[in-house]
């Protein structure tokens, strides 16, 4: 007995959404695992302040890689973003400082660690907006885990802090 092709496209679809619904849960599930020396890892900080009302706001932009390279750059420039040459006629082009130092392996696994262990890599994360705190982009790649939030969390702002410190000796 053949069944007819509306029970096809039926069995079709239930399979779909049962695969997409299982998908669905396992990415609300907590990660956490014990982080390793990797040279591929990388976190990037992205803090943004508004002064003055300019339309130009001054971003503060910190990149620790896994062989411990921490790169801070700040200012009003569009290359603090993005750091490949492009035309501009921006009036703030040149302004841009950077600095650059290096952690031990020891720091930079800590540090990884640290960002594991407060969640980064958690399914959706559900967080009330701290009244006054700036927002700071995390981008994340540590032991092939992936994660992009904007958060105001305090542990996120913690790391960030300490890291900036880093500069300001």
């Amino acid at each position: 007995m053949r069944y007819p092709r509306v029970w096809s496209v039926a069995r079709f679809l239930l399979i779909g959404m049962t695969v997409a619904a299982a998908g669905g849960c396992a990415s609300l599930s907590r990660v956490r695992f014990t982080v390793e020396e990797s040279s591929l890892d990388y976190v990037h900080f992205r803090q943004t302040e508004i002064v003055d009302g300019d339309k130009a706001p001054i971003v503060k932009a910190l990149e620790l890689n896994g062989s411990g390279y921490l790169e801070y750059r700040t200012g009003r420039s569009e290359r603090v973003r993005d750091g490949f040459w492009q035309e501009s006629t921006s009036p703030h082009l040149e302004d841009l400082h950077t600095d650059r130092l290096v952690l031990s392996q020891e720091e930079t696994v800590a540090f990884y660690q640290r960002l594991v262990d407060a969640g980064i890599f958690d399914g959706i994360q559900k967080e009330k907006a701290t009244e006054g705190a700036p927002k700071i982009l995390v981008y994340a790649r540590i032991a092939f885990e992936k994660r992009v939030i904007i958060t105001t969390n305090p542990v996120y702002a913690e790391i960030f802090d300490e890291l900036l410190s880093r500069f300001q000796r």
